[in-house]
């Protein structure tokens, strides 16, 4: 049979793990008899009790947890002063000294684990408020979350709300940019659809400074650059095709090959004989021998096939008789297409 003294000093040097369990329990029965006179010798020693807060500091259950923002420090700090209080105490009685020795060796040990994890701590807390400060809000916070602090420390705590509200304002901003760039694509006003995308270029510009790590900003930033930019350099030859609701994706039909734009507003470079309507001076004049048609697209709502051009016919004569071609021509350069919800 072994004693309580020799299953707790082989729970301090890492015996038999059912023994160590045991150990650990008599321990604490005997921290829980502190306040009984008569139970238990060990139960009244300062050290015993200082090691015993230590875990419940730890453990983050600690009644006054509140005032140790660093658990792990806290804890440290009571096991080291435990050690010492062992290490100041004398006794001749060879059981009392055994009694001391393998509290001792336990705390030490305990105090090694704890202080290589607060080491850790310290560097993931080091590295993730480096990422915070540039920006890397996904990477912050995904070196929070590895290191796995403990849910009372305060200052990892403190962090993480920090960089998980940047991030929530960032994907806020991208949001309210997404609404005003769909505005920009919805409107017929080539002036107020420019500014509307400028104000949605904004946002996501804005989005994209509070968090690099967010790979939606940047995209949309282009798209909304883009869609200025196309607003903004409309030349007399180009077609534009505009939807309400924006967004709509374009197939020009009638050429050689169709063309395809992803989203209105849409805009087509047209070649310039295509905007006569007489169909030229010429029998060999260039003109459009088929009409030009824009399929206007977007997932529920009714496709609209929108046509581009007007018919005409050339008259000519040439040796032995007339000639009539039938063309197409446009005759108008901006197409504004309502598209009807499907029910």
């Amino acid at each position: 049979m072994y004693s309580l003294l020799d299953i707790l000093a082989i729970s301090c040097r890492g015996g038999s793990p059912t023994l160590a369990t045991a150990g650990r329990l008599v321990l604490a029965l005997i921290l829980a008899s502190a306040s009984v006179p008569g139970q238990g010798r060990g139960s009244a020693d300062s050290w015993y009790q200082l090691a015993a807060k230590a875990e419940q500091v730890y453990a983050c259950e600690a009644p006054d947890q509140a005032q140790n923002p660093d658990p792990a420090a806290a804890a440290r700090g009571l096991l080291e002063q435990a050690i010492r209080e062992v290490d100041g105490a004398s006794t001749p009685d060879t059981a009392e000294q055994m009694r001391l020795g393998a509290f001792r060796a336990r705390t030490v040990k305990r105090l090694d684990e704890i202080v290589t994890t607060q080491s850790a701590w310290n560097e993931a807390y080091e590295v993730a408020s480096a990422l915070y400060k540039r920006a890397a809000l996904d990477q912050a916070l995904g070196a929070i979350k590895a290191a796995q602090p403990l849910p009372c420390a305060i200052s990892f705590g403190d962090l993480r709300v920090r960089v998980e509200q940047t991030r929530e304002n960032a994907e806020n901003l991208i949001q309210e940019g997404e609404k005003i760039l769909l505005q920009a694509r919805s409107t017929f006003d080539y002036k107020s659809a420019v500014r509307l995308a400028l104000d949605a270029a904004s946002k996501f510009t804005q989005a994209k400074d509070l968090n690099l790590d967010n790979k939606a900003a940047p995209q949309k930033l282009q798209e909304a650059r883009d869609l200025a930019d196309t607003l903004s350099g409309v030349d007399k030859h180009d077609v534009m095709i505009l939807s309400n609701p924006g967004g709509a994706r374009v197939t020009l039909k009638g050429e050689d090959s169709d063309r395809v734009c992803p989203s209105t507003p849409c805009k087509f470079r047209v070649d310039a004989v295509y905007f006569v309507s007489t169909g030229g001076a010429f029998l060999d004049s260039k003109r459009l021998l088929r009409p030009l048609v824009a399929v206007v697209e977007k997932p529920g709502y009714r496709p609209v096939e929108q046509p581009i051009t007007k018919s005409g016919q050339w008259k000519g004569s040439r040796p032995g008789g007339k000639v009539l071609i039938d063309f197409y021509y446009l005759s108008q350069t901006k197409f504004e297409v309502e598209l009807a919800a499907l029910r």
